[in-house]
């Protein structure tokens, strides 16, 4: 599917399946040296669904299809976050609790905030 996608010419439409929900995406348009752009943007329904999504479920994993057709098989289908890294809820609340205990082990700060170039004596 991935190369499906790459060879899609600027500003073309396809209709995918994202997390269940069928829409239509725009291949973004080339660079002004005549590049191809890598992504694809929402268009109409799916751009709401996308911000809603983006906004309640940040960083979770969402199931792509290609949605041609009304042809959605599921051998199409790919885990969009595949390579990210996948936690559990108990290292998460461990790597909190770490947060959180900065102050206690000395790590302070006496908010003065400097510039780059003062940190690296520019």
């Amino acid at each position: 599917m991935a190369q499906r996608l790459s060879k899609l010419s600027g500003e073309s439409e396809i209709t995918l399946v994202v997390d269940g929900v069928r829409g239509q995406w725009c291949k973004m348009r080339d660079g002004k040296d005549g590049r191809s752009t890598p992504g694809l943007r929402p268009v109409g329904r799916a751009q709401s669904f996308w911000q809603s999504l983006f906004e309640s479920r940040r960083g979770d994993s969402v199931s792509i299809e290609l949605g041609e057709d009304g042809d959605t098989s599921n051998d199409s289908a790919i885990d969009a976050g595949s390579n990210k890294i996948v936690r559990s809820l108990a290292e998460r609340e461990t790597a909190i609790a770490a947060i959180l205990e900065g102050p206690s082990l000395g790590w302070t700060s006496d908010g003065r905030t400097i510039t780059r170039d003062e940190l690296y004596d520019r």
